[in-house]
């Protein structure tokens, strides 16, 4: 029985081994003390550009555009603190170009050292879709401003959510006052009762 555990144990660090390549998510160790890359998975070598020989001589502030290296004691600090921490960054890819990414880097004591494992996630794909949902916002809201009349969004409820309109001296009110407000509380009972056919 004595015999088997060696293999446990080979069988079960291969397992982890692999199973961080295979993850979609870059993953990065980096020595805590000195800031250097000790080990990265496949996806970090792929999303940055570099050859994992490359990759390993770096240090994390030369990736991470948010660190300096005179700072980076406390930079520890700030990315563990409190355990497990998510950030988000941009790091700085071989090209030169800039990834936005979430990392949660977690304190990992092994050989008498404390690295740092540091799971990165690529939010580029998110970052181009918010900034194409506020530019479609942006010009949905100049398109009703132009209108003439007075557009009021409201929910099931018809509480005002919010009043669209370039012309706000046609409102007896501001719209921060108005908005929450149902129909019956700001226009005549006939009028609301109307508006609702």
């Amino acid at each position: 029985m004595k015999n088997r555990y060696p293999d446990f144990f080979q069988d079960r660090h291969r397992l982890y081994h692999d199973t961080l390549q295979a993850s979609p998510d870059a993953v990065l160790w980096v020595d805590a003390s000195t800031g250097r890359i000790q080990h990265a998975n496949r996806s970090a070598c792929r999303r940055l550009g570099y050859a994992y020989p490359e990759l390993i001589q770096t240090s994390f502030w030369d990736l991470d555009s948010g660190l300096v290296e005179n700072e980076w004691p406390a930079q520890v600090q700030m990315m563990t603190n409190p355990p497990d921490r998510t950030y988000e960054t941009s790091l700085i890819t071989k090209t030169g170009d800039y990834l936005p990414v979430e990392i949660t880097c977690s304190r990992v004591e092994s050989e008498n050292r404390t690295c740092l494992c540091c799971f990165i996630r690529d939010v580029s794909q998110c970052r181009r879709s918010e900034a194409r949902s506020r530019q479609s916002e942006e010009r949905l809201r100049a398109i009703v401003q132009a209108l003439p009349d007075l557009v009021f969004v409201l929910d099931e409820d018809e509480r005002h959510l919010e009043a669209l309109t370039a012309r706000e001296n046609l409102l007896y009110a501001s719209t921060d006052r108005i908005r929450g407000r149902r129909l019956h509380d700001i226009f005549p009972c006939a009028w609301a009762s109307e508006s609702k056919r």
